[in-house]
């Protein structure tokens, strides 16, 4: 285990990817900054002002923590706010550290998957 396993230093960024959910989304390379703590309580701060929407706030924060991506638009929160839903969900909660990237070349989007989805 290294540092990076437990602490967030400035200046550091990780490699994640998304997989393709077969009729949902294409796969997604990224490189990203993770959010600290401070972040995500700036975050929710902003998430709960009156007249700003969830997704706009999400949009803001990924955009923030995007060094780079393998779509061709630019990241900005007005194209962040444009992905796929489950996508930008995906790539919000591992930005926020709450889930885990997908390893490359990780197949998803079985048919049962896709199913379940539909239920």
């Amino acid at each position: 285990m290294t540092d990076s396993d437990f602490f967030i230093d400035d200046g550091y960024c990780e490699q994640g990817h998304i997989a393709a959910l077969a009729g949902v989304h294409g796969p997604l390379d990224f490189v990203y900054r993770p959010m600290i703590h401070a972040d995500k309580e700036a975050y929710y701060e902003q998430a709960k002002r009156p007249g700003v929407r969830p997704t706009v706030a999400i949009a803001h924060f990924v955009a923030q923590h995007l060094h780079q991506w393998s779509l061709s638009r630019p990241i900005v929160a007005a194209e962040v706010e444009r992905l796929r839903p489950r996508l930008l969900e995906r790539l919000f909660y591992i930005v926020m550290g709450e889930i885990a990237s997908d390893l490359p070349g990780a197949a998803k989007g079985s048919d049962q998957e896709a199913s379940d989805l539909k239920n």
